[in-house]
């Protein structure tokens, strides 16, 4: 389990430089909070066949990190079929009631197809098959307010301080001298009442502030606290 928790945590990271071979759609879902159906649509412009899977985790996050569960709870098909050049497979849902407090991962594969044989030809193409994490939730989003930003010895922790999750993106460092500095992950989510933790540069001790934005409203914070 702690092998998977790694490699969701590394793809995770990796989301916003996949191809757009295949449209997911919603990238951000929505879950009844009292319970019941949703569902997400994948397409593909490929000009060849493809064999997808879907899995479905539970997340929370424990002392900074992300973590991650089955979610033997969520009841979802198909999770794994064949998807043609040009055509759209529908993936139903259904979520148990969670009185607006779930949160989960959506995991999308594309699998080796059973004639491929992992050899110097394929390899190539097999270290690049597609990927798509999405987040779904049964609450409403925070809002900036809620969110506190803590800096510590070599690492910034942010903090949700409020009852709604939120969404950070455009994460980057600003040194004094004003350079922008790339954050570990340019997209973090940060749960109700959880925290998250991202690594200050060790090579950049100049650092000053970490910027972002929450929808389209972008924010400056000063790591004033910085050791």
């Amino acid at each position: 389990m702690r092998a998977l928790l790694t490699a969701l945590s590394s793809a995770v990271l990796a989301l916003p430089a996949l191809s757009q071979q295949l449209t997911v759609s919603p990238i951000l879902v929505d879950a009844p909070a009292e319970g019941g159906a949703t569902s997400i649509s994948i397409g593909s412009t490929l000009e060849r066949t493809v064999t997808m899977q879907v899995r479905v985790f539970g997340w929370d996050q424990d002392g900074g990190a992300d973590r991650y569960t089955p979610a033997r709870a969520v009841r979802f098909a198909p999770e794994i079929f064949r998807l043609e050049p040009g055509a759209t497979q529908i993936v139903r849902m259904l979520v148990p009631d969670t009185g607006g407090n779930g949160a989960w991962r959506i995991v999308i594969d594309e699998l080796p197809q059973k004639s491929e044989a992992p050899t110097s030809a394929t390899a190539a193409r097999l270290n690049i098959r597609l990927q798509y994490i999405l987040g779904m939730f049964a609450g409403d989003a925070g809002s900036e307010a809620d969110l506190r930003i803590d800096a510590e010895a070599g690492t910034v922790a942010l903090v949700n301080d409020g009852d709604g999750y939120l969404r950070l993106h455009a994460l980057a460092f600003e040194t004094s001298d004003g350079d922008i500095v790339p954050a570990s992950q340019s997209i973090a989510y940060v749960l109700p009442w959880s925290s998250l933790i991202l690594p200050l540069p060790a090579d950049r001790p100049d650092i000053h502030a970490l910027r972002y934005a929450i929808g389209q409203t972008p924010y400056a914070a000063e790591l004033g606290g910085r050791q």
